[in-house]
């Protein structure tokens, strides 16, 4: 079966009067094969305030406006609704802040690349980070260097957490590295300050 690329989708579903809606970071041949109009973002759109961080959600925020505004939709009423907006579950979704700490529940980054949007989502050297699970034999260098360059300090849990922590290790032999086990273990002793 063919994949749906968006080369293909623009090729086969696309006429003279539709429009596709690229990000800067889309490689200009992709805006050529359009055969509709193309509104090409430029990275520098007037930001949204947004209730989720990350310059990913940024990017999707001013993607879905730029498809809005063919409709007539204007910035300030896209901010208005975007003020409304709710993240899903697990999506950096903070779920408690007490004395300027705030706990935020990713568990949905289930991939390196996730991790790492959700990484750089936040100021370097202020997160404390758990990483782990059960080993899907997915690439984790790039992700284990982004947490090895950005955390304050990395928790690792479950089957995959040996192997995380010694690649970070690698990456950074001084990053704060533990080792937690399984998440029924109480983790508030680690995270203790040294």
């Amino acid at each position: 079966m063919d994949t749906l690329t968006p080369r293909r989708i623009f090729l086969r579903f696309q006429t003279r009067d539709d429009f596709a809606v690229l990000n800067a970071q889309c490689p200009a041949a992709l805006a050529k094969v359009a055969k509709g109009h193309v509104i090409r973002l430029s990275g520098d759109e007037h930001a949204f305030e947004l209730p989720i961080p990350g310059q990913h959600n940024q990017l999707n925020a001013q993607s879905a406006f730029a498809a809005a505004s063919i409709m007539g939709v204007s910035w300030d009423e896209a901010q208005r609704a975007l003020h409304e907006f709710r993240a899903l579950p697990h999506r950096l979704q903070l779920v408690h802040e007490a004395n300027g700490v705030r706990w935020i529940n990713d568990s949905i980054a289930t991939i390196p690349e996730a991790a790492i949007a959700a990484l750089q989502s936040f100021p370097a050297g202020k997160v404390i980070q758990i990483v782990g699970g059960y080993d899907k034999h997915l690439e984790m260098s790039g992700m284990c260097e982004a947490l090895a360059e950005r955390t304050k300090a990395v928790l690792t849990i479950g089957t995959l957490g040996p192997k995380l922590a010694e690649k970070i290790g690698i990456a950074k032999p001084q990053a704060d590295v533990r080792q937690c086990g399984e998440l029924s273990r109480p983790l508030k002793s680690l995270v203790k300050s040294r």
